[in-house]
């Protein structure tokens, strides 16, 4: 019958097997539907601006500061005589008093050291600490001999002292026992002596036991660097023994004992016989020592050997 419609449904001559080809395309073409979307979706985001990466903070590895090092200590001085309070205890009863002198192993020489600058080693030469008469006098330095302040860096660069010899007995008075220095051991088992100032306590180690005369220079308290040279050498040349371990230079600031004697012994005599003397006379026994760094060890004994030559004592100097 014709209505003058047209169905709206076809016919699939195989039936039922239609119907699941239409299905199939609208399963189709919902999936294109679903990609479709996603794929807008993508290209959307896309177009989106992105935000920069959240950038981490460097995490800083702490500075571990190494501790400095601590300093060296100081080193302490050499533990010394305590010479120079005495000397200023002295001072206080008499203003010349500039110092104390102490040699080990001998019985006189422990003592105040007086000084007078206003003659030339004139005025103690007969007189005590008092200042009175006396015919042995004291030991004193040269009136040219500058103290300074009284420590190490502001003296004389060659400390002059005087002293008396009644005889040539080692085992005398005053300055006669710095004789025992003649016998090679005594010399080797007492390297070292002891002069302290006002100011400072310090220790001398000897290089130099000889005998000169008054031509010699020897007791000069501020020579120029060719005549302290000079003194250094002559005194090395005239010494009877020679100290070997021990080397004194213009740099070093040294100490004079200066005395008298009553002949010229065998070793320094051109006969090879002591030659007797009489009193006075130009002609002087001296040690000389040179001042000991504040930190260097006290010496127990010197290594020396017997000078095979040394120069006679007569002989002045060209």
């Amino acid at each position: 019958m014709e209505t003058g419609e047209k169905s709206s449904y076809i016919t699939d001559p195989r039936g039922s097997q239609g119907t699941i080809l239409i299905r199939c395309g609208r399963f189709k073409i919902a999936v294109l539907l679903i990609l479709t979307l996603a794929l807008v979706a993508t290209l959307m985001t896309g177009c989106q601006p992105t935000e920069p990466p959240v950038e981490e903070p460097e995490i800083e590895e702490p500075i571990i500061e190494e501790p400095e090092p601590e300093p060296e200590p100081e080193p302490e001085p050499t533990p010394l005589p305590e010479l120079s309070a005495m000397a200023r205890e002295y001072h206080v009863r008499n203003e010349d008093t500039v110092g104390w002198l102490y040699v080990p192993n001998t019985t006189t020489i422990d003592e105040f050291v007086l000084w007078y600058p206003h003659d030339y080693n004139q005025f103690y030469l007969r007189r005590n600490f008092d200042r009175e008469f006396y015919f042995n006098g004291v030991y004193f330095a040269d009136f040219r001999v500058e103290w300074g302040d009284f420590m190490r860096e502001n003296i004389s660069r060659n400390i002059v002292i005087y002293g008396h010899s009644m005889d040539d007995d080692p085992d005398g008075t005053l300055f006669s026992q710095f004789k025992r220095w003649q016998d090679e051991d005594w010399a080797r088992e007492n390297p070292m002596l002891f002069f302290s100032t006002l100011e400072e306590d310090m220790a001398w180690e000897i290089f130099s036991v000889h005998f000169s005369n008054v031509w010699v220079p020897y007791n000069t308290p501020n020579p120029d660097d060719e005549l302290f040279q000079f003194i250094i050498d002559d005194a090395k040349a005239r010494s009877l023994w020679i100290y070997e371990d021990i080397d004194v230079t213009i740099e070093d600031t040294i100490i004079t004992f200066s005395t008298c004697i009553y002949g010229i012994p065998a070793e320094v005599s051109p006969t090879g016989y002591r030659i007797p003397l009489s009193y006075p006379n130009n002609y002087r026994f001296v040690i000389m020592a040179r001042l000991a760094c504040r930190y260097a060890p006290l010496v127990e004994e010197a290594v020396l050997s017997v000078n095979p030559s040394p120069v006679d004592a007569r002989q002045r100097p060209s």
